[in-house]
């Protein structure tokens, strides 16, 4: 109705540019979790929707973390440079409800 709120619903599934690649976890903490790199944009739903979609994986959870960008110490020949930022990038743990191996 009129002056009431509007609930937004994620049903998008088109997914053209957006990239997931999975990470090696070194520290394992939970069975049937992969770790992936996503974009900083993406949302927790919209993350859901791309493995359902794509690889037909049945997702329990989805945590994400924005990791800040490093620095890199710049030098060249002539003398030292200053230091450059590197861009935040972001990671997403996806709990499955059965072991996953992603394509190579």
């Amino acid at each position: 109705g009129a002056g009431g709120k509007v609930k937004r619903v994620m049903s998008r599934i088109m997914f053209p540019n957006v990239w997931m690649y999975p990470i090696p976890d070194p520290v394992k903490r939970f069975q049937n979790t992969v770790k992936f790199r996503v974009p900083t944009n993406i949302t927790k739903p919209e993350i859901r929707n791309y493995l359902t979609s794509i690889y037909g994986v049945n997702v329990v959870d989805v945590h994400t973390a924005n990791m800040e960008g490093g620095k890199k110490r710049v030098s060249t020949p002539a003398g030292y440079r200053g230091i450059k930022r590197l861009p935040d990038w972001k990671v997403a743990y996806v709990f499955l409800d059965q072991p996953f191996t992603p394509p190579k």
